[in-house]
Parts: C-alpha cells; sequence; structure tokens
C-alpha cells in the first residue's frame, strides 16, 4: 500500500446504474461507495449477450488484469474470478450471488430443461463456480448461498461472509403524485412487474394469472416493465385473450421508474429463479409485494411480503385479487415492505464489504 492507501481492483460486468441487469446495479452501486475510501480501479467485463462475446471477453479480461497492482481484487461474479485467477491476483474477494446452475445445489429450485444454449450457458457456469472456489473470501448474499457453497462445493465456511443486497432509499421511495401522473391509471387497479421479461422470472405464470384477475376486476391492467428475453409475449397475451389489458412498456429509465412503483396497487414478481431486486425496489416505494416462496427471497424479505410458490398460476391469481380487494391488507403490507426496505441501504452493503478487503489486507 503506497501512503496507506489500499487499491483495490473491481472485476465488474458492466457497472452502470441503468442498464436492467441486477448484477449491473450490484456492481454500480458498490464502486459508487469503495471509490469514496479506496483508490478504486475497475475492470469491466460489459454485458455478455451472446455467446460469441463471451468467447471475446474470456480473453480480453485476463489480459486487463495482467498490468493491474492492486492490495485487493474483488470479482463480482465467479465467471469474472477466472481472469483474476489466470493472473494469480490474489488476495481475491468473489461474490457467489447463487449456484442455480448447479443442478445438485440449493438454489436451483425450479431448473427445469434446457434449451442447447441454455445448457452451454449453464456448463460454462457451472466451471466458473468450480474455479472461483480458490479464491480467498466468498461473498455470498444469503445464508442458503452459505450452505450451498459448503455443501455443493466443499468450501471451507471459514472462507464465507454473508453480505445481503440493498437498494438505493433516496431514489425508490414513496412519491407525491401529481394529477398527471395519476391519468396514467385511467382509473384502474394496476398490477406491475418490473425486470427481465421471460419465463425465468415468472413473467408467463404472472400473464396466465392475470387472465382470472381480469375475469374477476372490470378496470384493471397489467404493467411490464424491462426488456424482453426468450419468449413472445404479445403472443402469449393474444392467447389467453387479455392483450387489451396489458401494457408493455418496455425499459423505463430509472429516473422514472419509481413513478411506475408508486402508481401500482400491488408489485408482484413471480421468479421461478433468482432474486429480484425489484423485490425491493418496490418495497422502498412502499408498494404491496407479491413474489416468490424460493428460500433466498423470503430470507431477505421475511414476512413483509406475500410468498407464493412461482408455478402456482392459481394461488397467484386468487392472491393478486385478494390484494387488489382488501385496501386494509394493501395498506398494511405496504407499511410493513417499506420498513424493511430501509434496513437494507446499499451503504451498509458496500461497508460490509469494504471491511472484507481490510480483512484481507491486514492479514497480508
Amino acid at each position: 500500500m503506497e501512503g496507506n492507501v489500499i487499491k483495490v481492483c473491481l472485476l465488474a460486468n458492466n457497472p452502470v446504474a441503468d442498464t436492467g441487469y441486477g448484477i449491473d446495479r450490484y456492481c454500480f452501486e458498490l464502486s459508487e461507495r469503495v471509490r469514496r475510501y479506496f483508490n478504486l480501479t475497475i475492470l469491466s467485463q460489459g454485458t455478455l449477450s451472446n455467446i460469441l462475446y463471451w468467447g471475446v471477453k474470456e480473453i480480453i479480461l485476463p489480459i486487463k488484469t495482467i498490468p493491474v497492482r492492486a492490495d485487493v481484487y474483488h470479482a463480482a461474479s465467479p465467471q469474472l474470478a477466472k481472469a483474476a485467477l489466470l493472473f494469480h491476483k490474489f488476495p481475491l474477494v468473489t461474490t457467489f450471488h447463487d449456484l442455480i446452475p448447479i443442478k445438485e445445489s440449493l438454489t436451483s429450485f425450479y431448473q427445469k430443461k434446457l434449451n442447447f444454449s441454455a445448457s452451454v450457458r449453464f456448463q460454462y457456469l457451472r466451471i466458473c463456480s468450480r474455479i472461483a472456489v480458490r479464491s480467498d473470501i466468498l461473498i455470498a448474499p444469503f445464508e442458503v448461498t452459505r450452505r450451498d457453497l459448503i455443501s455443493t462445493l466443499g468450501v471451507n465456511p471459514n472462507k464465507i461472509r454473508i453480505i445481503s443486497y440493498g437498494v438505493n432509499t433516496n431514489r425508490f421511495r414513496p412519491l407525491k403524485l401529481s394529477n398527471n401522473m395519476l391519468k396514467k391509471k385511467e382509473g384502474k387497479k394496476i398490477v406491475l412487474f418490473v425486470g427481465g421479461f421471460s419465463t425465468a422470472k415468472g413473467t408467463d405464470v404472472l400473464m396466465e394469472a392475470f387472465k382470472t384477475v381480469v375475469e374477476k376486476f372490470s378496470k384493471v391492467e397489467l404493467w411490464i416493465c424491462g426488456k424482453w428475453f426468450f419468449f413472445d409475449g404479445i403472443k402469449l397475451a393474444k392467447n389467453l385473450g387479455i392483450l387489451e389489458h396489458i401494457r408493455f412498456l418496455g425499459h423505463i429509465p430509472e429516473d422514472k421508474l419509481p413513478i411506475y412503483y408508486n402508481l401500482a396497487d400491488v408489485v408482484v414478481m413471480p421468479s421461478k429463479i433468482g432474486f429480484c431486486l425489484p423485490i425491493l425496489e418496490g418495497m422502498a416505494c412502499k408498494k404491496a409485494i407479491i413474489t416468490s416462496d424460493t428460500p433466498d427471497i423470503k430470507e431477505i424479505v421475511g414476512d413483509s411480503v406475500i410468498t407464493v410458490f412461482p408455478n402456482d398460476v392459481d394461488k397467484l391469481a386468487e392472491l393478486i385479487c385478494y390484494v387488489l380487494t382488501d385496501e386494509a391488507l394493501r395498506e398494511e403490507l405496504a407499511y410493513k415492505a417499506y420498513q424493511k426496505a430501509n434496513c437494507l441501504s446499499w451503504d451498509n452493503i458496500a461497508k460490509k464489504t469494504m471491511d472484507v478487503y481490510l480483512e484481507l489486507v491486514n492479514n497480508e
């Protein structure tokens, strides 16, 4: 350490605030805070959009690490850790968000038969995970992930630190809505989904459940905010006969997104695979949340939301109708969610992460 200023190298995907990807959000929020206290170098891999791009980045990112000299290296995911390990960049911290690609893991809750492209990707991620356990310290966001690392990959428990995810409560918060904003609702009840528009995030299940909701409410809409992935939502909506009750809004810029959370009557995130940061964003905006009953989600949100098995279309429809009908319940859920979200700041997450850096530097 030169002049007692700790040098940190963060290996990141794409540390930009408004990409719509949770891992990019994680990298951005962490880097914004780490740079305030440490000398931070960021090596960005960029978003991995296809297999060819993977191949290119598999070569470029390790080369970027060669000239970097840091006191501690932090890979924001196991696939990024390979670049540091290849050229013996230690001490190394690696964040394991989950072990979903490994079928026998505790976090592969609803893994289904994969198509060829997904199978190739999952095999790649399995290899990365098994390589990345050579890191000095592993960060896991959940206790279930910690148990997974121990039972599935044989990691020494002493190497693992649990550091949760966070939410920016300065941006995502209750808003006083103007009349112009309220006009967007057109007097309708609003069910809101935010995230990757894919079957993995349960958008198909939500749309199927929403068919029942439409049958019970004459004035209701499903708003879907997010990028498109893997399936034709418009075709499904037409087949279900609910296209006129759905707004496909695409990617909403982050400075506008809190408005949509605040306009919603209920936020529904029935993810089949992985935690969703929009759950915390909706909670911070003081909204009732319905989400999946997976162990990782329940571990963070506790009883501040309603949870449901993510493949249970009938139960999901029943819960949405229940929440839309009962205003007192909505307010109670919204209050509990808001209280919980305010305990999960990115400042706190970053502080705990920097404590890990100091732990490694002081042990050198």
